[in-house]
Formats: C-alpha cells, structure tokens, sequence
C-alpha cells in the first residue's frame, strides 16, 4: 500500500522552531516526528511512502538518506517554493506518474493510530473516489475544519473553521481519478 505524506508546508503555527527545521522533522521523544510516523505506517502495511516536500524538503530527503527506513519505498514529489497546496501537491504527484491506483494521504504532521485495514475494505465497498477518515476532535487540539453528516463529510476547510464544525481531517484516501 501507498501513501503520500503531504509534508511541504511552511508550520507556521510552530514558528519559530520550523524557520530552521520542517514541521514533520521536529523531535517527539528524542526522535524526530516523521520516525515515530513511517514506524506506525510500516506497522498498517504501507510499503511506500511518497513525500510531498517543499519548505526545507531537502532537510527530509537528508534525514531519510541517513537513517534506515522501517518501510521498503521512499520517493520524493518536490514543490519547491511554490507551495500548491493539498490538492495541487496530489496533482504534481499524479503529474509525475508517482501514484497508484488508490493510496493514503496524510499530513506530515498527522499521528492517530488506527487500524488502516478496516479503513481500506470502507473505501473499496463504498465505490467512491474518496474516503475521508475524521476524528471527531471538538476544537481541543486544533480548529475543527470539518462538517460532517452522518455518512458523509458535507464540507472541508483547511483555512477556517465552522462555528459548529466539530470533526479534524485525519486522513483520506484518493484515487487518481479523483486528484
């Protein structure tokens, strides 16, 4: 299984330490987040992961050249300075010929350890192009940003929060015929 790690973002909520460092780089218990990250992924299955890098990408590319990987496949889709965003950092992707047939998104700075496999069978019985895991965070640790239905997420917005938005994108999964 694939999943891309959307880890080009400038962390401007953990200024000042991400002038000098990328978000996903900073330490948690003495190792840096995106150790603690790809330990969890390679524990859900995931074999490769595609790192969406821009804001101090090369500091990614470095870490993971010197330490050993806990999965077989890491590649790179580099935005460079001119940061696009969520759907424009999938699209690069797709661009360059990176993604499979479906795979998992997730942010660079993202950790909720569920199991990926129930999560996987929902999205191939639901025969949509997209399946959005939410944990339902009620402003507690970040903005809220999602309006949820029951069955269906009615809105998402990384930029602002509804007053009464009370879930957290967490994850998703795509195909490429949805990016």
């Amino acid at each position: 299984m694939q999943c891309v790690i959307l880890a080009g973002g400038l962390g401007t909520r953990m200024r000042p330490l991400t002038e000098t460092c990328p978000k996903t780089l900073l330490p948690v218990r003495g190792r840096p987040f995106a150790w603690h990250q790809l330990q969890w992924l390679a524990a859900q299955g995931i074999t490769e992961v595609i790192y969406s890098i821009g804001h101090h990408g090369d500091m990614i590319r470095r870490y993971w050249s010197e330490e050993p990987p806990p999965v077989p496949s890491i590649r790179y889709v580099d935005e460079g300075q001119r940061l696009r965003g969520t759907a424009g950092a999938l699209r690069l992707a797709r661009d360059e010929g990176v993604l499979d047939e479906s795979f998992f998104v997730i942010y660079g700075d993202s950790f909720l350890p569920v199991e990926f496999a129930p999560v996987w069978r929902a999205f191939q019985l639901s025969g949509q192009p997209a399946l959005m895991t939410v944990l339902r965070n009620e402003g507690r640790w970040d903005r809220s940003n999602v309006i949820y239905e029951p069955g269906r997420v009615m809105r998402y917005d990384k930029a602002s929060a509804a007053g009464h938005a009370i879930y957290r994108l967490w994850a998703f999964l795509l195909s490429p015929r949805s990016v």
